[in-house]
């Protein structure tokens, strides 16, 4: 259920499309019988975190996550049930399916979580970065010129910057920072440029597709772990 929840989505041809590429290595003891294996992933559609054509949905645990979570833990994350409360989640004009019960598919992941041996801590550090998705996902920026006449952007006040940075256990400036600003090293000197808007939302997608890549990377290698003989 874990790898289904967090690499396949809905697509115009079919409503659980795998969206990752992956091998599997079986293990067999003597008697032919498969005692474990090792899966090898590629190729994620991290793009889909942050845009999907229309008819078609992000990863399914976005949305198990909001309609099958407690009320407890969708409040330590900040989130609402409304998928079409994250820009992330609006866009495509389809948020359900109507032969897949999120709620229910949320109960299978949480319980397929325990099987394979995550702990407390580990499932929770899971979720807030999904959250943490949702949340980076609806900021917004406004552009303005520097004295110099440069082109800079900054963030427009938002419920979701407080909820990212809380989820994320960062300082607020710190995100600021690394969102509005390109900083390149060269040997020991470095500088500093300011992004524009346009920038700055193609580098909050970028945070957010590497975020997601190397969470479902880190999830492969967590359940090989649990797998592997």
């Amino acid at each position: 259920p874990e790898l289904e929840a967090f690499g396949n989505a809905k697509t115009l041809r079919n409503d659980n499309s795998s969206r990752f590429g992956k091998y599997m290595d079986m293990q067999f003891n003597y008697q032919g019988d498969p005692i474990g294996g090792v899966i090898t992933e590629y190729l994620l559609e991290k793009s889909r975190v942050v845009h999907q054509t229309e008819g078609e949905r992000n990863f399914h645990i976005f949305y198990q996550l909001l309609r099958g979570a407690p009320d407890d833990l969708l409040a330590q994350l900040k989130l609402s049930r409304r998928p079409s409360d994250y820009q992330y989640l609006s866009q495509s004009g389809v948020d359900k399916l109507e032969a897949v019960d999120d709620a229910k598919e949320w109960a299978d992941v949480h319980e397929a979580f325990a099987v394979i041996g995550f702990d407390a801590g580990e499932q929770e550090a899971i979720m807030k970065l999904v959250a943490a998705i949702l949340h980076l996902g609806n900021l917004a920026f406004e552009g303005f010129a520097l004295p110099e006449g440069i082109g800079a952007s900054k963030l427009l006040p938002s419920p979701s910057l407080a909820s990212a940075w809380a989820v994320l256990g960062c300082p607020q400036a710190a995100l600021e920072t690394v969102l509005t600003q390109r900083k390149i090293t060269s040997g020991r000197e470095s500088v500093v440029t300011p992004l524009k808007v346009a920038d700055a939302a193609h580098a909050r997608n970028a945070l957010c597709k590497a975020i997601y890549a190397r969470l479902f990377t880190w999830l492969v290698a967590r359940i090989n772990e649990c797998i592997e003989v």
